[in-house]
Protein backbone atom coordinates (compact mmCIF):
# COMPACT_ATOMS: atom_id res chain seq x y z
CA UNK A 1 0.00 0.00 0.00
CA UNK A 2 1.75 3.08 -1.06
CA UNK A 3 2.15 6.15 1.75
CA UNK A 4 0.48 9.38 0.99
CA UNK A 5 4.04 10.66 0.81
CA UNK A 6 4.52 8.37 -2.07
CA UNK A 7 1.29 9.60 -3.99
CA UNK A 8 2.19 12.53 -3.39
CA UNK A 9 5.82 12.46 -4.92
CA UNK A 10 3.90 10.50 -7.88
CA UNK A 11 1.53 13.03 -8.17
CA UNK A 12 4.57 15.63 -8.90
CA UNK A 13 6.14 13.56 -11.27
CA UNK A 14 2.76 14.01 -13.17
CA UNK A 15 2.00 17.66 -12.23
CA UNK A 16 4.92 19.11 -11.39
CA UNK A 17 5.27 22.28 -9.53
CA UNK A 18 6.11 25.89 -10.94
CA UNK A 19 9.85 26.29 -10.86
CA UNK A 20 10.95 28.87 -8.02
CA UNK A 21 13.19 30.63 -10.31
CA UNK A 22 13.29 31.74 -13.92
CA UNK A 23 14.63 33.95 -16.40
CA UNK A 24 12.79 36.55 -14.85
CA UNK A 25 15.16 36.20 -11.86
CA UNK A 26 18.05 36.46 -13.86
CA UNK A 27 18.18 40.36 -14.06
CA UNK A 28 20.02 42.57 -16.45
CA UNK A 29 23.48 43.42 -15.43
CA UNK A 30 23.18 41.07 -12.33
CA UNK A 31 25.90 38.63 -12.54
CA UNK A 32 28.73 41.12 -14.40
CA UNK A 33 32.16 40.19 -13.02
CA UNK A 34 31.06 36.68 -12.55
CA UNK A 35 32.82 33.72 -15.03
CA UNK A 36 30.67 31.06 -16.40
CA UNK A 37 31.71 27.46 -18.12
CA UNK A 38 28.70 25.65 -19.77
CA UNK A 39 29.74 22.44 -21.78
CA UNK A 40 28.03 21.48 -24.69
CA UNK A 41 27.05 25.01 -24.83
CA UNK A 42 26.89 25.38 -28.85
CA UNK A 43 22.90 23.16 -28.76
CA UNK A 44 20.56 22.17 -26.58
CA UNK A 45 20.02 22.80 -23.05
CA UNK A 46 23.40 24.14 -23.12
CA UNK A 47 22.49 27.04 -25.97
CA UNK A 48 19.22 27.74 -24.31
CA UNK A 49 21.33 28.60 -21.03
CA UNK A 50 23.89 30.51 -23.01
CA UNK A 51 20.69 32.49 -24.08
CA UNK A 52 19.10 33.05 -20.82
CA UNK A 53 22.66 34.10 -18.90
CA UNK A 54 23.52 36.71 -21.79
CA UNK A 55 21.45 39.48 -20.61
CA UNK A 56 23.41 39.41 -17.51
CA UNK A 57 26.30 41.13 -18.13
CA UNK A 58 28.96 37.77 -17.05
CA UNK A 59 31.47 36.19 -18.91
CA UNK A 60 30.47 32.95 -20.00
CA UNK A 61 32.35 30.59 -21.62
CA UNK A 62 31.12 27.97 -24.12
CA UNK A 63 32.84 24.93 -24.23
CA UNK A 64 32.64 22.19 -27.04
CA UNK A 65 34.44 20.39 -29.53
CA UNK A 66 33.76 21.89 -32.82
CA UNK A 67 34.78 25.40 -32.66
CA UNK A 68 33.16 26.30 -35.72
CA UNK A 69 30.19 25.63 -33.83
CA UNK A 70 30.81 27.21 -30.99
CA UNK A 71 31.79 30.37 -33.05
CA UNK A 72 28.13 29.62 -34.64
CA UNK A 73 26.48 29.91 -31.40
CA UNK A 74 28.03 32.95 -30.16
CA UNK A 75 26.90 34.53 -33.82
CA UNK A 76 23.40 33.18 -33.05
CA UNK A 77 23.54 34.92 -29.71
CA UNK A 78 24.92 37.58 -30.60
CA UNK A 79 22.65 38.50 -33.62
CA UNK A 80 19.11 37.14 -32.47
CA UNK A 81 18.89 38.24 -29.28
CA UNK A 82 17.89 42.01 -28.72
CA UNK A 83 20.43 43.82 -27.67
CA UNK A 84 20.83 44.11 -23.75
CA UNK A 85 21.81 47.21 -21.85
CA UNK A 86 24.83 44.59 -19.62
CA UNK A 87 25.84 42.10 -22.65
CA UNK A 88 27.96 38.94 -21.46
CA UNK A 89 31.11 38.40 -22.99
CA UNK A 90 30.78 35.40 -24.85
CA UNK A 91 34.02 32.95 -25.58
CA UNK A 92 34.76 29.73 -26.70
CA UNK A 93 36.85 27.12 -25.37
CA UNK A 94 37.89 24.01 -27.68
CA UNK A 95 37.07 20.77 -24.99
CA UNK A 96 36.17 17.03 -26.62
CA UNK A 97 34.94 14.99 -23.89
CA UNK A 98 35.71 11.72 -25.70
CA UNK A 99 39.54 12.71 -26.07
CA UNK A 100 40.58 13.24 -22.28
CA UNK A 101 43.87 14.74 -23.71
CA UNK A 102 41.64 17.41 -24.19
CA UNK A 103 40.59 18.55 -20.87
CA UNK A 104 43.81 19.61 -18.96
CA UNK A 105 44.92 22.11 -22.18
CA UNK A 106 41.01 23.93 -21.95
CA UNK A 107 41.38 23.77 -18.23
CA UNK A 108 44.90 25.49 -18.49
CA UNK A 109 43.63 28.22 -20.97
CA UNK A 110 40.82 29.13 -19.03
CA UNK A 111 42.87 29.46 -15.96
CA UNK A 112 45.07 31.42 -17.96
CA UNK A 113 42.56 34.01 -19.06
CA UNK A 114 40.44 34.63 -15.81
CA UNK A 115 41.45 34.47 -11.71
CA UNK A 116 37.66 32.85 -10.85
CA UNK A 117 35.18 30.94 -12.05
CA UNK A 118 31.84 31.14 -10.12
CA UNK A 119 29.66 28.25 -12.01
CA UNK A 120 30.59 25.40 -13.95
CA UNK A 121 27.77 23.46 -15.85
CA UNK A 122 28.83 19.97 -16.88
CA UNK A 123 26.26 20.26 -19.75
CA UNK A 124 27.34 18.26 -22.47
CA UNK A 125 26.51 14.35 -23.11
CA UNK A 126 26.07 12.75 -26.39
CA UNK A 127 24.86 9.74 -27.38
CA UNK A 128 26.93 7.01 -28.17
CA UNK A 129 26.39 3.46 -30.63
CA UNK A 130 26.61 0.20 -29.27
CA UNK A 131 30.81 -0.66 -28.93
CA UNK A 132 32.10 2.77 -29.19
CA UNK A 133 34.98 3.77 -27.37
CA UNK A 134 36.73 7.14 -26.05
CA UNK A 135 39.98 8.00 -27.68
CA UNK A 136 41.89 6.54 -24.30
CA UNK A 137 39.88 3.08 -25.36
CA UNK A 138 36.89 4.13 -22.20
CA UNK A 139 33.74 2.75 -23.36
CA UNK A 140 32.03 5.65 -24.72
CA UNK A 141 29.31 6.12 -22.19
CA UNK A 142 31.25 6.38 -19.27
CA UNK A 143 34.04 8.63 -20.69
CA UNK A 144 32.50 11.04 -21.91
CA UNK A 145 29.78 11.49 -19.63
CA UNK A 146 31.25 10.53 -16.44
CA UNK A 147 35.00 10.38 -16.55
CA UNK A 148 36.09 13.75 -18.57
CA UNK A 149 33.42 15.74 -16.80
CA UNK A 150 35.05 14.83 -13.48
CA UNK A 151 38.06 15.03 -14.48
CA UNK A 152 37.40 18.63 -16.07
CA UNK A 153 35.49 19.53 -12.56
CA UNK A 154 38.93 18.14 -10.73
CA UNK A 155 40.77 20.32 -12.95
CA UNK A 156 38.74 23.74 -12.36
CA UNK A 157 38.03 22.67 -8.80
CA UNK A 158 41.02 24.98 -6.98
CA UNK A 159 39.18 28.03 -8.98
CA UNK A 160 35.64 26.72 -8.05
CA UNK A 161 36.63 26.71 -4.00
CA UNK A 162 38.43 30.17 -4.45
CA UNK A 163 35.10 32.26 -4.93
Amino acid sequence: MPTLSGLWALWQQFFPPAPAFTERDVGSGSQVGKVFVITGANSGIGLSLVKLLYPTGATIYLAGRSPIKLQAAIAEVDSALPSPTTPSNLKSLFLDLSNLETIEPAAALFAAQETRLDILWNNAGNGCPPGSVTKQGIEAHVGANCVAPLLFTQELLPMLRAV
